[in-house]
């Protein structure tokens, strides 16, 4: 198989506020700048101005990325899929849909810095295990998501200007519900809301 050793990637879009009309395209990818199929280890990716669905896509991989960085992105920031990551640093500020969303495959983030999502700033979704050990998102739509089966846990938590803090649900009729489990005296709502429904749970843990 393919592997990524060391890479440092930098995309530059032209992005004037429009986008493609298209969630993926005839080869079912989303992304801007996508890896599929591949070990990756150490890599750092860099993206302004994305127009894709998603401005970087990783499906179906495995390993580990030091830093992940970009700015503003016509829809989604970062999108994973199938794939077991452990992820050093996030940064994305100024998308129009979700800052950081995965499914299916187990995910490790230890700093999140995640600001101006207009829609979730983390969705963990359709049987995925997330752990965010460091988290800070500010004049967002929503925090942290889980959702369709997946569990999502928190070590540490800093919020602001941000509509919804914590939610778990079952969004789909085909999957259960969700679990957030949070550190309660590391994780700041500062009185923003957490809403769960009846098939879910979110609870602290000491």
């Amino acid at each position: 198989g393919k592997k990524f050793e060391n890479w440092e990637v930098h995309f530059n879009g032209i992005n004037k506020n429009d986008r493609l009309s298209y969630k993926r395209d005839k080869n079912m990818i989303g992304g801007c700048f996508s890896i599929v199929d591949t070990i990756i280890n150490d890599i750092s990716i860099k993206s302004i101005n994305s127009k894709c669905p998603n401005a970087i896509e990783i499906l179906n991989s495995k390993g580990s990325i030091k830093n992940v960085e970009i700015i503003n992105s016509s829809l989604d920031g970062f999108d994973s899929e199938f794939s077991e990551l452990n992820i050093e640093k996030i940064y994305v500020k100024k998308t129009k849909g979700e800052c950081v969303g995965v499914k299916r495959g187990t995910y490790k983030f230890k700093k999140l810095i995640l600001s101006e999502c207009g829609d979730k700033a983390v969705s963990s979704g359709e049987h995925s295990l997330s752990k965010i050990m460091d988290a800070e998102i500010y004049d967002s739509s929503n925090g942290i998501i889980s959702k369709d089966s997946s569990t999502v846990e928190i070590e540490k938590l800093n919020l602001r200007n941000t509509w919804v803090c914590l939610y778990a649900y079952r969004g789909k009729s085909r999957y259960s519900g969700a679990e957030i489990f949070y550190k309660k005296n590391k994780v700041s709502c500062n009185n923003h809301s957490i809403k769960f429904d009846n098939n879910s749970i979110i609870k602290p843990i000491l």
